[in-house]
């Protein structure tokens, strides 16, 4: 998927496997690759036009945790954020440790989370939770605050759907 979702932004930012999140402003594109059983988590603000997107191992909310600090405190309107959440699939790989009640609580968890930092969620939240066994990659356009997410079977099949695009406001 890298920059070719939003070629024209000059400005890509990947954020890691693993525990990583990143912010940014103005313009240029965040984007995480792989989210299987990690969930990842976006959130968007016109004003200011800003970005966040994070990258995050199933039951760890130390990092979640700092990035929502961070967009509490740069985001204007908290309650006018777009919010997105993907990957978390329940349908783990056999050698996994993860279970799937452990997988559903660490979504419940983000989702809290998230409305205890921003209120409310219906209406603004857009849920792209994997409940077989995939992953998911997400690029978000900071200036126009468009997404683009692409699910891929861990095992790809001819018949698979096409990646899907979506815009956040």
């Amino acid at each position: 998927m890298s920059k070719m979702s939003f070629p024209e932004e000059k400005k890509h930012i990947e954020v890691g496997g693993g525990d990583d999140w990143a912010k940014l402003k103005l313009a240029g594109v965040l984007e995480t690759l792989g989210l299987g059983p990690c969930v990842g988590v976006g959130v968007y603000s016109k004003v200011p036009k800003i970005g966040f997107l994070g990258h995050f191992i199933v039951g760890n909310t130390e990092q979640l945790n700092t990035m929502l600090q961070d967009a509490e405190k740069e985001i204007r309107y908290p309650a006018t954020a777009q919010l997105w959440v993907g990957g978390g699939s329940i349908a783990p790989l056999e050698d996994s440790e993860l279970s799937n009640e452990m997988i559903l609580e660490y979504r419940a968890t983000i989702e809290q989370a998230l409305e205890d930092t921003f209120g409310p969620l219906e209406g603004r939240i857009k849920r792209d939770w994997l409940n077989e066994n995939s992953c998911i990659d997400c690029s978000l356009n900071v200036r126009t605050g468009e997404i683009h997410t692409e699910i891929t079977p861990v095992i790809p099949d001819d018949n698979d759907p096409p990646p899907e695009h979506r815009t956040l406001y």
